[in-house]
């Protein structure tokens, strides 16, 4: 009971922080430490204000078995985070005058179904009607198969697309893999070279990395479910199989200079920022998603695996910027995500969000099953 009564405060205590309008550095740092000591949160966080970093902390371990703890510089998965990158990329070969956004991708996917009516924006913006690959019967199998570009190719091809293309939003990771052979298609470079080269060494990331290449990376964490209270090691994935919509490995300071590099226009220009940021009627831009409060605009993405939980957002004015990155799949982090959307965010209509009265009724549950 006196777990279920301290969960309860948990609830009471976010409520009173989602009507708070700035950033209080004690209150985050009260919040995720008062989920880290539940065993409801191993990751890391880092916020920005003006570009200067107000908070960085991790909670928990890298690695379990060998009591390995996180530190700011671990390196995760970033999942769907991963699609800005190859966004931005995209957005390179454009203002370099090698594609038209609105042009067809028959030239390069003539095998694909209704490739003459769908378009690279139709890919970037999840207009496509091409199915996602997360959702194929096939999916769990091919996680841990080591796959080429022109497999993933041969698999996407072989769905039936949903809907007319630019007509519906449906979210699509197979469009990120196809945006990615495209890169490679259309640069002659492989798709990590040429982020690399483009968007890596400019922006002065020097923690992020291909996911497919199976180095040894320094401070890389280990993937974990929890799962009714019990952590188990998640099952192992292949990243060759997400390749541009899943791939990449970084670590939330890399993850902030990012962020600084697209508000600075240093690696796009104002043009490709404005295309990327924009609203495409479904509340998402390129590889970013789109929300708004009372009193700002904020651009955001979740990212997720099997042992990985991401989640990424940043807003121009005002300049703001914050990441969560965790090495455990488990239902808490929609709760460190709403809480930390709370307090960055600051807008007190937000506790009335789906997303928030979600996360207290998960603790709400998780309580009463405690408390029997």
């Amino acid at each position: 009971m006196k777990l279920f009564y301290s969960l309860i405060f948990l609830c009471g205590s976010l409520l009173q922080l989602s009507a708070q309008h700035a950033p209080d550095v004690d209150e985050i740092n009260s919040f995720l430490n008062s989920l880290a000591e539940r065993k409801m949160f191993n990751g890391v966080v880092l916020a920005e204000i003006d570009d200067s970093v107000i908070y960085q902390n991790a909670f928990g371990y890298a690695d379990k078995e060998n009591a390995i703890p996180l530190n700011i510089n671990s390196a995760f998965p970033i999942a769907s985070i991963t699609k800005q990158f190859t966004a931005a990329a995209i957005l390179k070969l454009y203002e370099d005058g090698k594609l038209c956004l609105f042009d067809e991708i028959s030239d390069y996917f003539p095998d694909i179904e209704n490739s003459c009516d769908i378009t690279t924006h139709d890919l970037l913006t999840h207009t496509s009607g091409i199915p996602d690959y997360n959702d194929a019967d096939d999916y769990w199998l091919k996680l841990p198969l080591r796959f080429g570009i022109d497999q993933s190719v041969a698999w996407i091809t072989s769905f039936n697309t949903n809907g007319e293309p630019g007509e519906i939003f449906n979210y699509s990771s197979s469009g990120y893999i196809l945006l990615a052979s495209m890169i490679e298609k259309i640069s002659g470079k492989t798709y990590d070279d040429f982020v690399l080269e483009n968007l890596f060494k400019p922006a002065g990331l020097s923690n992020t990395y291909s996911g497919i290449n199976r180095q040894i990376i320094k401070n890389k964490v280990k993937p974990y479910f929890n799962f009714n209270g019990k952590t188990t090691n998640a099952p192992y994935v292949d990243l060759s199989t997400k390749l541009g919509s899943g791939s990449l490995i970084s670590s939330a300071g890399d993850l902030f200079k990012w962020s600084s590099s697209l508000k600075s226009y240093s690696i796009l220009s104002e043009d490709s920022i404005e295309k990327m940021f924009s609203n495409y009627e479904h509340g998402y831009g390129y590889g970013w998603g789109i929300g708004s409060t009372s009193n700002m605009r904020y651009f955001e993405h979740d990212g997720g695996m099997p042992g990985v939980s991401t989640y990424i957002c940043l807003s121009f004015e005002p300049d703001l910027f914050f990441v969560i990155l965790s090495n455990v799949s488990d239902e808490y982090f929609k709760v460190v995500k709403a809480g930390m959307k709370s307090l960055m965010l600051g807008d007190p209509e937000y506790e009335n969000s789906n997303d928030l009265i979600a996360s207290y009724e998960i603790i709400n549950r998780l309580a009463l099953l405690i408390s029997n």
